[in-house]
């Protein structure tokens, strides 16, 4: 309503009046009196006539030009409309430009204003100063200017603060020193932004591990609200503390209803996530919409296998997804800590890495390996003429046993090794990978595979992100000979048994499997689509695709491999596989 106000008052004042009739009420009216008698006046204005009772009328008064102007400029600004009041004084000047009462009314409304922004917006306070003493060189701006100046110094001082509080990696008094920079310079809103969203995150990610997934929530979505591209990097645990308030503010109190919207809203983010659409099909069997929670059930079936099921009733569709949805962990996917927390850490450091370890000989043994492998993936699989800088040593864990593994990554049994990677303003922040000292084939398998998930995405220049199967595909042709010929053998025996995923499904996955069985045919057929893929048109080609994969894998197919779409690209594959 108010802003409706300011609208019809810039219209009304168009064209300047001269005329002010000043109401009992204490109200307003300006324009120009083109009749009045014992009745009432009646006065023109930009919109047209208006006729006020004499009883109504509490005095006339003829108002100069110059003070009409500068009276409703005034009273636009008062109202918060600030462009306007000014556009309508620089109008004033255009017509009549010797008026000096206009020019330095102007200025006096520009050193107002930058008065009034001095604490909220001091960039925009000195662009006001400075436009009012270019009108009126007697305004004295220099106590504000100086004001400014010791703000922005101090807000400086504050985030500089904020930066070594970052570096130690305690991000709580981080980020509380980031907003305080923020609220004595706003402008500093835009470069902090990013790293603003990074602290909140890890103070989120910190919280869901403590399985406090409410409070999580929140930093959660302050990181979203910060820097809306970090979503890709928190979007599991974002989900998962979404649905937990969910359950916790509406399910808890029956509110069905206000469930299912909220549940409706995770959907639009990820269609395919397997606890919103059995909490959805929950609510709605609860509301006695008995279809749709029959369809919602068997959507989390049927997103988590490869193969359609139908159910004989409703109750079996439950039971069956129950049982889906109990089989993800409580942390169904990687979240990890900054440095883990376990044991009594030693470093070494090589020309690449970073080695942390418990056990020297292993450690040594881990070096070397890693280094070797470091030369052989960047000569089989970097851009031609690669020559770009490795941008910082790779932090390398190796937990002492797969249980300290399993606790501080939160990942399942089968999982023998994971690469984090985190970014700030666009560019790389850290690269780390966690092993385990006692995980099979740690040297000639684990390393390899985790080192190409660090050094493809620096092909890359780290401009895209890879989909979960080319992800793990590519890692998968840098392990040695006889671990590819035992996937080969898994794939050929899924092939048989017609266990294997469709293409269309493969492709688009954003989760692995969560049954041990299920994740060997992923990771042997993402393989193996990734050696077809390299089989027509080598690794250069392959480097052509991944950047293109990201965002629409069936259009990179067609445009790069000239294979039209899915179907085709799995009819070419299944022939490849077979043979």
């Amino acid at each position: 309503m108010r802003y409706f106000f300011i609208i019809l008052l810039y219209v009304f004042i168009q064209t300047a009046f001269s005329d002010t009739v000043y109401l009992k009420n204490g109200n307003q009216v300006t324009g120009k009196v083109i009749s009045k008698d014992k009745s009432g006046v009646t006065v023109k204005m930009a919109y047209g006539k208006i006729f006020i009772p004499r009883k109504n009328v509490k005095k006339i008064v003829r108002e100069s030009f110059e003070r009409t102007v500068i009276a409703q400029s005034n009273r636009l600004i008062a109202l918060g409309a600030d462009y306007q009041g000014i556009a309508y004084l620089k109008r004033a000047m255009q017509k009549y430009p010797k008026k000096l009462t206009l020019k330095n009314a102007l200025a006096d409304v520009y050193f107002q204003l930058g008065r009034k922004y001095t604490q909220r917006n001091p960039k925009k306070a000195l662009d006001y100063f400075s436009k009012a003493q270019k009108l009126n060189e007697k305004l004295d701006i220099l106590p504000y200017s100086q004001q400014i100046s010791q703000i922005q110094d101090q807000a400086l001082e504050v985030k500089k603060s904020a930066d070594e509080l970052l570096q130690t990696q305690k991000y709580p008094q981080a980020l509380q020193k980031y907003q305080e920079a923020v609220k004595l310079n706003p402008d500093l809103q835009h470069t902090m932004a990013q790293v603003m969203s990074h602290c909140a995150s890890q103070i989120a990610n910190k919280l869901f591990r403590s399985k406090k997934y409410i409070e999580a929530l929140e930093y959660f979505e302050m990181a979203l609200k910060q820097y809306p591209k970090v979503y890709p990097y928190i979007e599991q645990p974002w989900l998962y503390s979404k649905t937990q308030f969910i359950m916790q503010e509406h399910m808890s109190k029956q509110d069905w209803n206000g469930a299912v919207l909220q549940l409706q809203e995770i959907l639009k983010h990820r269609p395919d996530y397997p606890l919103a659409l059995f909490l959805t099909g929950s609510c709605l069997e609860k509301l006695k919409d008995y279809e749709r929670a029959y369809q919602y059930y068997g959507s989390v079936v049927n997103e988590r296998k490869p193969w359609d099921r139908k159910f004989t009733s409703l109750e079996q569709a439950r039971l069956r997804s129950q049982q889906v949805v109990s089989r993800l962990s409580l942390q169904p996917f990687f979240v990890p800590q900054d440095t883990p927390a376990t044991g009594n850490w030693i470093k070494s450091t090589t020309q690449h890495f970073n080695v942390f370890y418990q056990n020297k000989q292993l450690a040594e043994k881990v070096a070397s390996t890693l280094e070797y492998h470091w030369q052989v993936i960047q000569k089989k699989l970097a851009p031609q003429n690669w020559d770009r800088k490795w941008p910082q040593r790779c932090d390398v864990y190796i937990f002492p046993s797969r249980q300290e593994y399993m606790k501080n990554t939160g990942l399942p049994q089968w999982s023998d090794g994971v690469t984090q990677m985190a970014f700030r303003q666009g560019r790389l922040f850290q690269h780390k990978v966690y092993l385990y000292a006692s995980a099979p084939l740690l040297l000639s398998n684990i390393i390899p595979h985790e080192l190409t998930h660090v050094m493809y995405p620096w092909f890359l220049k780290y401009r895209t992100s890879l989909p979960l199967w080319l992800n793990e595909g590519i890692a998968m042709t840098s392990e040695a000979n006889f671990r590819t010929r035992n996937r080969k053998f898994i794939l050929k025996r899924a092939l048989k048994s017609g266990n294997v995923f469709p293409v269309a499904q493969l492709l688009t996955m954003k989760q692995y499997p969560e049954s041990e069985s299920q994740a060997a045919i992923f990771y042997s057929q993402s393989l193996s689509i990734v050696e077809f893929l390299l089989q027509r048109g080598g690794s250069q080609r392959l480097l052509l695709f991944a950047q293109k994969a990201g965002s629409n894998a069936q259009g990179a197919i067609q445009e790069v491999y000239n294979i039209r779409n899915f179907s085709t690209l799995e009819r070419l594959w299944l022939q490849y596989a077979n043979n």
